[in-house]
């Protein structure tokens, strides 16, 4: 797999189909926000609150009753987040959501969201504490899972039910010899994501897009190497 190729299969994709691509990375922005706002709302709310009932708040009270309301609001966008990354791969797959909404929420239809509400959320664990260990090692692990919400949405396809943490097993034998493949794939896009900042974020509605259907290729072409990990 060659950087190179991947990059162009993933513009000529995009090429007709930007404004599809923009709106789609626009929704999951407008939707951040909107959490964001809301979990500054819930953290004044608390803090006025807790003042009125004990006249002071120390910052040991705020963090242990805001935390948990600013943590609900960035699962959420994570599962969103984590539902945008199916909604690039049907597009690569071509069979893209015309509704951009659909994609945006990809990974809640067709009887796949207990499994990848699940597989999401352990992955998430598991990379959590391991980089609790070592920064490094959690580098790796997350790498090692980072095929698992693919597998999740071609598993279901196939009509085959899921256990815990099967997603997440078959993407470790995938990536196996490719962790630094994909890492070295993300690094290729530097040059692009100091452009974006220069534009003040704008340049982003274009370089999501664009990193989302690069690594939709990419899986496609390991699981064509490897066929074997969506089997029984």
């Amino acid at each position: 797999m060659k950087r190179s190729e991947l990059k162009s299969r993933a513009k000529q994709k995009l090429s007709g189909n930007w404004k599809w691509a923009i709106g789609v990375v626009a929704i999951v922005w407008i939707i951040q926000i909107c959490l964001q706002m809301n979990s500054i709302h819930d953290i004044l709310t608390t803090k006025e609150l807790l003042t009125h009932h004990n006249g002071l708040i120390t910052d040991v009270h705020f963090t242990f009753y805001a935390s948990p309301l600013v943590q609900t609001g960035g699962l959420v966008l994570g599962l969103i987040a984590a539902s945008t990354i199916l909604g690039f791969l049907h597009f690569s797959d071509n069979r893209k959501d015309e509704n951009v909404l659909t994609s945006v929420f990809a990974g809640f239809t067709e009887g796949r969201i207990w499994a990848f509400i699940l597989t999401w959320i352990l992955q998430y664990i598991f990379t959590l504490l391991w980089t609790l260990l070592l920064i490094i090692p959690g580098i790796i692990k997350a790498y090692s899972y980072a095929m698992s919400i693919y597998i999740v949405d071609d598993l279901k396809r196939q009509g085959k039910n899921l256990s815990a943490t099967e997603a997440i097993t078959r993407s470790k034998h995938l990536m196996k010899g490719h962790k630094w493949e994909l890492f070295v794939l993300d690094l290729s896009f530097l040059g692009w994501w100091f452009l974006a900042t220069l534009t003040l974020g704008i340049g982003y509605l274009w370089l999501y897009p664009y990193i989302l259907t690069t690594r939709a290729e990419f899986y496609r072409c390991l699981i064509a190497q490897n066929p074997t990990v969506l089997a029984d």
